[in-house]
């Protein structure tokens, strides 16, 4: 059973090395552990008959130091169901039945890391001690991994580097009388493999194993990092790989040995990989979209070097069943393969370049008559090669070409993705589902696409029944199955039916078709319903960037529980304290205008924008974009919140905030994000409601009550306010806190000019009674003092310039006086109609009533000097084209005795003026004309000639002239000194 044939491998090297006809390369052996896996049922773990690669013959020296390198690749984790792992190596004796390691070593990549298990002949049966070497934070199936541990009995010493990285070093005290127990000689060699009993038995790998060398010395972590890098190939001194006495042991047969490059297959870069898709599809958008559903692109080239790799991925043996890519050669035991490659000649007819890049195609081998000449719609390059079966899991190809083709004719398409292998996920399952959440996309032995799971899981297109069928390991009589197209590659989002699957624990009633999505997209993407990825941030942002617009339905933003009652606050209560933590609310205004002061009716009219934050803890957010205006909520959202009632307590109807079509609420993105969960079906960024705020924003046009304190008028200062408070119901669960306040209104008004504005509480030591905001309005004085103040002073000037009329001008006089106190008084009611009735006097009531003293006295002060004058007689003169008596001692009680009496005294009168002078009697009688000219040199006349009281008359005419308008001038300089000492003052 165990005899080996080391020529066999050499046979195969050299039978590969001939067919390929390379030169300057290493081949090596490669074995397929497990490669015709039976994925719809459970391997028997608990029999040795396990696919092994181990060695045979000679034993090799036990050393005190020793290095262990491999390349594996795994497909699944192995041993699912008890404790998975994806590969094992072991060194040691084992028992003669191969059902357990006597003594040694083993070393195992488990899905919690690698660990080292050993064993010593006084342990128990399946018992052993362990070593746990970190976290190497796992590979992706069906990528090579390049491995170095090494171990230092002489210290304890052990440590592993991957993939050019030391992520372990550590030393164990234990490993040091474990290995003084051992025999000092490795009877048997596995790789990828090891017997064993316990939790997990007889460790299998599925996948593949090369390049396994073993050194009786440490390495230096420089040339492990080279060798696990691909940069250095050695071989052990103790143990080579190529010329060891290796052994395959298949009892059933499924494990294979092929031949491949180390260098350009097992080496290749990790950072990317090609995929066929099997299914004829126009290149443009056909091809172009379902490689963005691949989260690639059509693969191209440039340069000889890629299209020889391209090539060498075509030729495995699957691809020669695609149906839909090849075409059988007539008389020939070969087949045509075509598929399209991402180069065109769109912007120059003849000239091919890179379909993404632009860039330039410098190898173009030609198949006959082509590049067609003919006409300019053959635009899209196609390579074709004709295969042959070689025996081996690489075909042989020849004949290989490229061909520009109608872009809307179907050919075969390969896509080139940015990671080792094409990762999809499934969504929508539930956690205790038996499927598998991550599978990678293979092309079948059969030629078909097939998804094989990490773990158990496989799906495939069954063409006998027409629908994707879904297998577990677990449970191989269950099946799920969907019918959607097989060229959908089910990729996006399907209804699949598990009424087939046995026991299903994720059924919870109703039908048994779920909605399922399989996407390659990565963290941060969404996934369209047809499988293309796109950020998540454009999802739901008002434009379709989905193919399928999908991006843009269920565009729900806030996630609330059932029990979620918008009439209750989101505070918190305090159990340690056992009280309430109200929630805050933070308040800021903008004033926009001030559209009315009517201080007769101790309002005004304000046009202002309220802004309220706060966080509700209660809620989680989908999908929140950075900008705050992208995450408006539709009304119906809002109609669901709980929002701030706040009263407008200086306002007639005590008005409240409250959720309109008016009112803006939006979410501010704040805190991080978490993704949603795989059993959900939708890619979601889930925001917390407690690390991202909600703002309400809203327009308000309101008249408040403002008293306007007028007792200094014009130069007074009003402070008018907008109240704003917590109903009562909620003054122990809510506050309102100030936070900023705006003037985007102009600040300089009709009447006023807004000085000042601030927001704060209305009582610091009581924050439950709410906010104020507080504007202060200083009057325009200009106003007042070009209607009321110049008008008046311009009046008592001219009520002062009679002081200086003729005295014979002494009606003229009276006349101006009587007229500006009337003017004055009417000013006096205009002023005090246009401000609200008040019980106190205005500093402009003053001014005013002290402007009317002034014309009022000054008609006392001429009326009294006009009465200082006498002429000793009585005369006559023209009063208002009347003739009157004045004079003299007329009037006296005895000339008024009797009638004889009176008529004696006219009689003597008449006398009297026969004798005066022709001149004077002519002058007495022109005072009673109505000539203007006559009556005012009558007048004239008359003054001249009258007697004037020297002691009185000249007192009362300094008084007129000086001391009233000093007195006016005093009362000026105090009035405005006070008045402008407060308007100019910052005390309001």
């Amino acid at each position: 059973m165990f005899a080996i044939m080391k020529s066999f491998v050499f046979y195969i090297l050299l039978l590969h090395l001939f067919d390929f006809r390379i030169v300057n390369t290493k081949m090596v052996p490669v074995y397929y552990l497990k490669k015709e896996f039976d994925y719809r049922n459970l391997m028997d773990y608990s029999k040795p008959d396990i696919d092994c690669v181990h060695t045979v013959g000679d034993p090799i020296p036990f050393p005190e130091k020793m290095t262990i390198c491999s390349r594996n690749m795994h497909i699944t984790y192995e041993n699912p169901v008890a404790s998975s792992y994806a590969t094992a190596f072991g060194f040691g004796t084992f028992l003669d039945d191969w059902s357990e390691l006597k003594e040694g070593f083993l070393y195992g990549e488990w899905e919690t890391g690698p660990w080292w298990g050993y064993r010593t002949k006084d342990k128990a049966p399946a018992a052993y001690g362990w070593v746990g070497l970190g976290d190497s934070g796992g590979s992706d199936h069906g990528v090579w991994r390049h491995t170095c541990a090494f171990l230092d009995f002489t210290n304890g010493r052990t440590g592993v580097i991957e993939n050019g990285r030391k992520f372990f070093d550590k030393k164990f005290e234990d490993l040091i009388p474990a290995y003084k127990g051992f025999e000092k000689k490795i009877r048997t060699v596995t790789a990828g493999c090891v017997y064993k009993l316990g939790t997990t038995p007889h460790m299998s790998q599925h996948g593949k194993v090369t390049d396994f060398q073993i050194w009786d010395k440490i390495l230096s972590d420089e040339d492990m990092i080279k060798i696990t890098n691909c940069e250095m190939f050695k071989s052990g001194n103790l143990l080579d790989w190529e010329n060891g006495n290796w052994f395959l042991n298949s009892s059933r047969g499924t494990a294979r040995m092929e031949v491949l490059d180390l260098q350009k297959e097992i080496c290749a870069p990790r950072t990317s990989s090609l995929h066929l898709i099997p299914y004829k599809l126009k290149f443009d958008p056909e091809a172009l979209h379902m490689c963005t559903k691949f989260s690639g692109k059509i693969a191209t080239y440039s340069k000889k070097k890629r299209f020889d790799e391209i090539t060498r991925f075509l030729r495995q043996k699957q691809h020669m069943k695609t149906e839909s890519c090849v075409k059988k050669i007539k008389d020939k035991e070969a087949w045509r393969f075509r598929t399209w490659v991402g180069n065109d000649d769109r912007e120059q007819e003849g000239i091919f370049e890179n379909w993404y890049t632009n860039e330039l195609v410098e190898y173009t081998p030609w198949a006959d008559a082509r590049p067609y000449v003919g006409g300019t719609r053959y635009n899209c390059m196609m390579l074709e090669m004709h295969l042959e079966d070689s025996g081996t899991p690489k075909a042989r190809m020849y004949d290989i070409t490229v061909n520009d083709e109608e872009c809307a004719v179907g050919f075969c398409n390969l896509c080139e993705v940015p990671s080792p292998v094409r990762k999809m996920v499934v969504r929508g399952l539930c956690v205790l589902s038996m499927f598998d959440k991550v599978y990678n996309y293979v092309i079948n032995e059969d030629g078909q696409p097939m998804y094989i799971g990490s773990r158990t899981s496989v799906l495939f297109y069954d063409k006998e029944k027409l629908s994707w069928v879904w297998y577990d390991r677990k449970s191989s009589k269950s099946v799920a199955t969907s019918i959607s197209p097989e060229a959908s590659l089910l990729i996006g989002v399907h209804n699949v039916d598990f009424s087939g699957v046995i026991d299903d624990k994720c059924y919870t009633g109703g039908s048994k078709e779920k909605r399922i999505k399989l996407t390659t997209c990565s963290y941060g993407e969404y996934t369209c319903n047809d499988g293309q990825c796109i950020d998540i941030e454009q999802r739901c942002d008002q434009t379709s960037n989905c193919n399928d617009e999908s991006d843009e339905d269920n565009c729900k933003m806030i996630f609330m529980k059932d029990n979620y009652n918008k009439k209750i606050p989101p505070f918190f209560f305090d159990k340690i304290n056992n009280k309430n933590i109200p929630v805050n609310v933070n308040a800021s205004m903008s004033v926009i205008d001030i559209i009315k002061i009517a201080e007769v009716d101790h309002t005004f009219t304000l046009k202002f924008r309220l802004v309220l934050e706060w966080y509700d803890y209660r809620i989680k957010y989908y999908n929140l974009k950075r900008s705050r205006s992208a995450n408006a909520l539709a009304i119906e959202e809002v109609q669901k919140l709980w929002i701030p009632f706040l009263v407008f307590d200086n306002t007639e109807n005590n008005e409240a905030t409250k959720g309109t079509e008016d009112t803006e609420l939006t979410l501010s993105r704040e805190g991080d994000f978490i993704g949603s969960e795989d059993t959900v079906v939708e890619e979601i960024n889930i925001f917390e409601g407690k690390f991202n705020r909600i703002t309400f924003e809203q327009v308000f046009t309101k008249t408040f009550k403002c008293v306007y304190k007028l007792q200094l008028y014009p130069f007074d200062t009003q402070i008018c306010r907008v109240n704003l408070v917590v109903r009562k119901l909620e003054t122990g669960v809510m506050m309102v806190t100030p936070n900023m306040l705006a003037m985007e209104s102009e600040t300089v008004l009709t009447q006023y000019i807004i000085k000042n504005w601030t927001l704060a509480y209305n009582n610091i030591t009581d924050p439950n009674q709410g906010i104020r905001m507080e504007l202060v309005l200083k009057r325009r004085i200009m106003n007042a003092v070009l209607t009321v103040y110049l008008p008046t002073l311009l009046i008592l000037t001219i009520v002062y310039a009679t002081n200086f009329f003729k005295d014979f001008f002494f009606e003229a006089v009276v006349t101006v006086n009587l007229t500006a106190l009337l003017v004055l008084t009417t000013l006096f009611i205009s002023v005090s109609s246009s401000l609200p009735l008040t019980a106190y006097v205005k500093m402009v009531d003053i001014w005013l009533i002290f402007a009317q003293v002034i014309p009022w006295i000054e008609v006392l002060l001429h009326t009294f000097i006009d009465m200082m004058r006498s002429e000793g007689e009585e005369r006559e003169i023209n009063h208002h084209g009347k003739t009157i008596t004045v004079g003299g001692d007329g009037g006296s009680e005895e000339s008024l005795a009797t009638e004889d009496g009176l008529i004696d005294q006219m009689e003597n009168k008449q006398n009297h003026l026969r004798v005066e002078s022709r001149l004077q009697t002519a002058d007495y009688n022109k005072m009673t004309q109505r000539d203007e000219e006559q009556l005012v040199d009558a007048r004239k006349a008359f003054y001249e000639n009258a007697t004037v009281n020297t002691d009185i008359v000249p007192k009362l005419q300094f008084v007129a002239k000086y001391v009233i308008p000093a007195g006016l001038l005093t009362f000026s300089i105090c009035y405005w000194t006070y008045g402008l000492s407060y308007y100019f003052s910052d005390d309001f």
